[in-house]
Parts: structure tokens; C-alpha cells; sequence
């Protein structure tokens, strides 16, 4: 064969145009490209190019804290697949729960994601008589919110301001919650021809 004619390997590229190949596959890609050779699978299970599939599509549900401490934190490859294969269950909120939940309520719950469906498995707190609901989509579904209080300041609300409550009677309940404006400020009479509270420091 001449030399002209050899074939192209792509560990012969400069290392800039095979980052930048990489960079363009999907993670199914990704993982057949790993099986070529022990270089190539040390390149394609990198944390580098995972990340950004990561966050693509699990980013509105899993935080980076999240999949940082869990048991696959050595390999952000290892987390992806094991949300893709449904192995790998983690705390969401579900709203309106079916059999048995209110429609303005929202649910903790353990989700398993089912690939064959593009849904989600959940299973609730032992609370009503079922506690397991499949085919949950994906709108059904977010991140529980981190509530933390220490540095809030009511003084530092503002009418116009878009706020959300949650509330629960006990850790095994649904959560509810209401969405609101601010209004009117406690020191303002409420007639609306003479409130400033829109010009309140």
C-alpha cells in the first residue's frame, strides 16, 4: 500500500481537531468511539465532553451538586448512562400526582427515567393507597427546591415582586404551593389612585 493511501486513524488528527471532533458526537457515538482503543475510550469517558450532555439534558432536573455527590461523582459518563438506563432513581417533585393527588399540589417522589417511553417511573412516600405512578412526562417533573431562609429579607420585597409558597403538613405530605405579585406594602392604605408603594425604597 502507498503511503499516500494508508488509511487516516483519528489519533493521527492534531489534538485540537480531534477535541473538536469529539465534541460533535452524541453520547450513543460517544460510546461506540470508545470501544476503538484504550486512548479513545480515555478521551470519549472524559467528565470534559460528558458534562455538556449531562446538562443538555438532565440539567433542569439534576443539579451539578447533585450528580456531584452521588455514587457515580468519579465519572460524570457513569451518571448519564445510569439516568439513561433507569438504574440510577433521584429525588424529584411531581406535580399533580394521578390517583389520589390535587391538581394544584406537587409531590416528592424517587424517579426513574424509562428510555422506551421518554417518561418517568415515580414512587412516593408511603401516603394514599398507591405509590407508584409510571408514564410521568417530563413537564410533570423539576428539581426540589433548595429552601433556605437565613439570608431573607422581607424588608427587601418590593411590590411587583413574583413570589411562590410551598407548604406541607408533615416531610411524607404533597407539597402545595400559590404563585403571587406583591401588591400593596402593610403601610399603604391599598387605594390605588393615591399608592406609591412602587416608589418605596
Amino acid at each position: 500500500m502507498k503511503e499516500d493511501e494508508r488509511k487516516v486513524c483519528l489519533l493521527d488528527f492534531p489534538e485540537s481537531v480531534l477535541e473538536s471532533i469529539l465534541e460533535r458526537l452524541s453520547p450513543a457515538e460517544l460510546c461506540r468511539v470508545s470501544t476503538v482503543c484504550n486512548s479513545l475510550r480515555i478521551k470519549c469517558t472524559s467528565d470534559y465532553l460528558w458534562k455538556k450532555h449531562m446538562k443538555q439534558k438532565w440539567g433542569g432536573l439534576i443539579s451539578s451538586n447533585a450528580y456531584q455527590q452521588s455514587q457515580f461523582n468519579d465519572s460524570i459518563m457513569s451518571c448519564y448512562l445510569s439516568l439513561e438506563s433507569g438504574r440510577l432513581m433521584f429525588p424529584a417533585q411531581v406535580y399533580g400526582r394521578k390517583n389520589g393527588g390535587y391538581a394544584l399540589s406537587c409531590y416528592n417522589a424517587q424517579v426513574s427515567y424509562d428510555y422506551k417511553t421518554n417518561t418517568f417511573q415515580a414512587r412516593y412516600s408511603p401516603v394514599g393507597w398507591r405509590t407508584v405512578e409510571g408514564n410521568v412526562p417530563w413537564d410533570r417533573l423539576r428539581e426540589p427546591p433548595l429552601v433556605d431562609t437565613s439570608d431573607c429579607d422581607l424588608n427587601d420585597w418590593k411590590p411587583g415582586d413574583h413570589i411562590e409558597i410551598l407548604w406541607s403538613g408533615r416531610k411524607e405530605d404533597p407539597c402545595g404551593w400559590w404563585y403571587a405579585v406583591l401588591s400593596h406594602l402593610q403601610s399603604c392604605d391599598g387605594n390605588v389612585m393615591h399608592c406609591r408603594c412602587q416608589y418605596s425604597g
